[in-house]
C-alpha cells in the first residue's frame, strides 16, 4: 500500500461516536428527512400522511442499524466491540428507545440473508450462526466480560448482521428495510412482531401503502444512510 493510499487508524470508540454525534444526530438527518418526504408526495400523495417527526426519528433509527450493517461489512472482526459500545452510547444519552427500535430493522436484515437460498444452504447460514455465536461467546469469557443477558444480545445481533454484503449488493436487504420502514410509519401493514422471513422479498405480494415509484425514491435515501456509514469506514482501520 502506497503512502498517499494508507488508511487512517482510528481508536473505534472515538470514530463511532464521533460519526453517531456529528452525522446520524446531526443536523443532516433531518435535513433528509425533510427532502425525502418532499420528494416522495410528488410521486405518491400518501406518504403525506407521514409525520416528519417521526420520519427523522425512523431515519435516525436505521442510521444506527445501517452504520452497525457496514461495520460488518468492513471490520466483522470487531462487530460485537462495535455493538456493545453502540448499546453504552445510546444508554449514556438516554437513548435506548433508539436501541430497541433498531430490532425491527435488523430482523429485516437477518431475514435478507436467507432470501432465494436452498435448504441446505440454509442449514448451513444456521450452523454458521452458532459457531460465530460460541466463537465470541469464548473470546468474550477470555477477556473476563460476564456473559449477561444484555452482553449476548449483542452476539446476537452482530451475528444478524456479518455476511450480509450479498443480500445488500442484491437490493434484498433494503427491501427489507423499507418494508420495515413503511410499517413503523403506520403505512404498510404490520407491528413490531413483523417476522420477515415469511416473505418472499417480491413486491408483487405486498403492500407497501405507497406506490413503486415512492418506494424507489424512499429505497434512495434508505441506501444514503447505508453509503455514509461505508465510505467513511473504507477510509479507515481500528487500532487493535
Amino acid at each position: 500500500m502506497s503512502f498517499f493510499s494508507k488508511k487512517r487508524e482510528v481508536c473505534l470508540e472515538d470514530f463511532c461516536r464521533d460519526f453517531y454525534e456529528n452525522l446520524i444526530f446531526g443536523q443532516k438527518i433531518k435535513e433528509l428527512a425533510k427532502e425525502a418526504k418532499d420528494a416522495i408526495v410528488k410521486v405518491d400523495d400518501a406518504f403525506a400522511v407521514v409525520d416528519l417527526q417521526k420520519l427523522t426519528y425512523e431515519f435516525t433509527i436505521i442510521g444506527f442499524e445501517l452504520f452497525a450493517v457496514a461495520w460488518a461489512h468492513h471490520f466483522e472482526d470487531s462487530l460485537v466491540s462495535q455493538s456493545i459500545f453502540t448499546k453504552k452510547y445510546l444508554t449514556e444519552k438516554k437513548k435506548d428507545d433508539i436501541w430497541d427500535g433498531m430490532k425491527k430493522y435488523y430482523l429485516a436484515v437477518q431475514s435478507s440473508k436467507t432470501y432465494d437460498v436452498s435448504a441446505i444452504k440454509n442449514i448451513s447460514i444456521a450452523k454458521d450462526w452458532v459457531e460465530y455465536c460460541d466463537k465470541e461467546k469464548k473470546i468474550l469469557s477470555k477477556n473476563g466480560i460476564i456473559l449477561s443477558e444484555s452482553v449476548l444480545e449483542n452476539v446476537y445481533r452482530s451475528s444478524w448482521r456479518r455476511k450480509s454484503k450479498k443480500a445488500w449488493k442484491t437490493g434484498a436487504t433494503i427491501f427489507g428495510i423499507r418494508l420495515a420502514l413503511c410499517e413503523r410509519l403506520g403505512l404498510a401493514e404490520g407491528d413490531d412482531s413483523t417476522h420477515f422471513g415469511r416473505f418472499t422479498f417480491d413486491d408483487s405480494n405486498i403492500n407497501f401503502g405507497i406506490n413503486t415509484n415512492a418506494q424507489f425514491r424512499l429505497s434512495a435515501f434508505i441506501n444514503w444512510l447505508y453509503d455514509e456509514a461505508e465510505q467513511s469506514l473504507s477510509k479507515i482501520e481500528i487500532k487493535k
